[in-house]
């Protein structure tokens, strides 16, 4: 797992090649240029499954919809 850019978005490296790194951003890339930093996390992309899970809508990484349509105001 990576964090691209001044806002921390989230992203997975989905391939390696000599020293390039594939990465796919998770979130909207809006916003991020040439240059901007990307951060390793050390840690693989992973979510926690458990019974919370059953009653909510999420993202793509584990972000409930519900609480992202209610602090954006919109769907």
């Amino acid at each position: 797992m990576v964090y691209i850019g001044p806002h921390s978005l989230v992203g997975e490296i989905i391939k390696l090649e000599k020293d390039l790194a594939y990465i796919q951003c998770y979130e909207d890339t809006s916003g991020l240029t040439i240059d901007d930093k990307v951060r390793r996390s050390g840690n693989p992309l992973s979510v926690l499954l458990g019974p919370g899970i059953l009653n909510n809508i999420f993202d793509g990484i584990q972000r409930p919809l519900s609480t992202i349509a209610e602090e954006s105001q919109s769907v």
